[in-house]
């Protein structure tokens, strides 16, 4: 099966792209960030092909918000790069990744269809948590200057993809087992960004700990996400 075959070679990939950012971006860590994300795209398209028709929607959906998750991968590397541009890059990286927890999200609510108690409670569950941080900032150690609204808002849209992975799969008389491991992926990528905060905006050393535990949850997270496809 592709999708398998792509997440093994995938996670193989992860191992020398953490390992080479390890020693600091350049163009060769960008190439190995590139492959990674290739793969658990490949992963995604592949697994539509074993969908049911009417789910095909959320394939598609799902595939889309991978691609968006590969184009940040790209905006997020050449920040480094191109250190002049460092800001619109970062900008670029933001705005990838909200589109494509927004193509997470419009898939679950397409495909499964949950009612309104659990829509609103999945919104109301993703706002908790950036409203929390804007509120103890300084608390925390965190700076997000003038990328804190952007912060805010895609820390919205990164919480909403596991509230309403969760909310969905437990919404009906069964567990709904591919928004849970979907869910699941959500919550990865949630710790991933976590770290990657510590790193961008607070006072972390960006230690070789952080690397390897930001690249294990964000890889593990996106190739969760296009597993779960297997499951619908």
């Amino acid at each position: 099966m592709l999708t398998i075959a792509a997440t093994i070679v995938g996670i193989g990939f992860v191992v020398p792209n953490t390992w080479l950012r390890l020693g600091g971006v350049s163009l060769q860590t960008l190439l190995f960030k590139t492959i990674c994300g290739v793969l658990f795209t490949l992963a995604g398209a592949s697994a539509i092909i074993y969908l049911p028709a009417a789910l095909v929607p959320l394939g598609v959906l799902v595939l889309l918000g991978l691609m968006f998750g590969l184009l940040g991968d790209i905006w997020l590397a050449l920040k480094e790069l191109v250190p002049n541009a460092h800001d619109n890059y970062l900008w670029a990286g933001f705005a990838a990744f909200g589109i494509g927890h927004v193509f997470f999200v419009a898939g679950l609510l397409a495909a499964w269809r949950p009612g309104w108690p659990s829509i609103l409670g999945a919104f109301a569950a993703a706002a908790v948590v950036p409203l929390a941080v804007l509120v103890l900032e300084n608390r925390l150690r965190l700076n997000f200057g003038k990328f804190k609204w952007i912060a805010v808002g895609y820390g919205f849209l990164l919480c909403l993809t596991p509230s309403t992975a969760l909310f969905t799969a437990f919404s009906g008389p069964q567990i709904g087992w591919q928004a849970l491991l979907m869910g699941i992926g959500g919550v990865c990528f949630f710790a991933s960004d976590l770290v990657l905060a510590a790193a961008y905006f607070g006072r972390s050393d960006s230690s070789a700990a952080n690397h390897i535990a930001c690249y294990a949850l964000y890889y593990g997270a996106q190739f969760t996400i296009a597993l779960s496809l297997l499951l619908a």
